[in-house]
């Protein structure tokens, strides 16, 4: 917890603790090692016990989204192997039907500030498809918060061909125009972000005549108001 906090602003302790962490591989082993605990052995725990592994597997993912946040880490952390770990969260966290919302919401964030980076090697890059096919269903939460960190994901992954053209094959563009008249305004900014992406394929364009332009202008206006610009 004192890490997480240590590192939520200050640089010199990312840095510091990505060192002394052999390049964050320590904290990704000891992710692994309470994830599995928590995945094989969930019949075996007593509720208290698989609450402690819940709640010391938020605080390593919390402490790898800080570290992901820093330029010369996270592109770094993007080549890891070791992402699929985090990754391998999401697809469980639906199989399982889990309902720790703290944990889904800080593994979506350790993969939102990492697929900021779209470098070569990357492995999220890489795996960008099975990311979007796993996170798709979220979207549709009740639970804004998810929507909101899921649509900044998209935000980043939208940049490539592959996606853009799998949202718009799963009428993504539909509920973008939805949330795009939501009454937060960081979830329109966000799914502007991923508007933009989209519109700027001439390939997905057409998709956004019927509605789109509207669900634009009406956001704008929206803003104008708030702002009163």
């Amino acid at each position: 917890y004192t890490l997480g906090n240590l590192t939520a602003t200050d640089d010199a302790s990312r840095s510091l603790l990505f060192s002394a962490s052999n390049g964050g591989t320590i904290l990704f082993s000891l992710l692994r090692d309470n994830l599995t605990r928590l995945v094989e052995s969930s019949q075996a725990l007593s509720a208290e016990e698989a609450a402690v592994s819940c709640d010391l597997i938020v605080k390593l993912l919390r402490l790898l989204a800080h570290l992901c946040i820093q330029p010369d880490l996270g592109p770094r952390m993007a080549m890891f192997s070791h992402v699929d770990i985090v990754l391998s969260i999401i697809p469980w966290f639906l199989r399982e039907a889990r309902t720790e919302t703290e944990l889904l919401l800080n593994a979506v964030s350790v993969i939102n500030n990492i697929s900021f980076y779209a470098v070569p090697d990357s492995h999220v890059v890489a795996r960008r498809m099975d990311i979007a096919d796993s996170l798709w269903p979220f979207l549709l939460s009740e639970n804004m918060e998810i929507v909101l960190e899921c649509l900044r994901v998209f935000g980043n992954l939208s940049r490539q061909a592959d996606v853009r053209e799998m949202l718009i094959h799963k009428r993504a563009h539909e509920l973008l125009f939805m949330l795009l008249q939501h009454a937060n305004a960081d979830v329109v900014w966000a799914a502007c972000g991923v508007v933009m992406n989209l519109t700027a394929d001439t390939q997905c364009r057409f998709a956004f005549r019927d509605g789109g332009l509207t669900a634009l202008l009406d956001a704008l206006e929206a803003v104008a108001f708030k702002t009163g610009s």
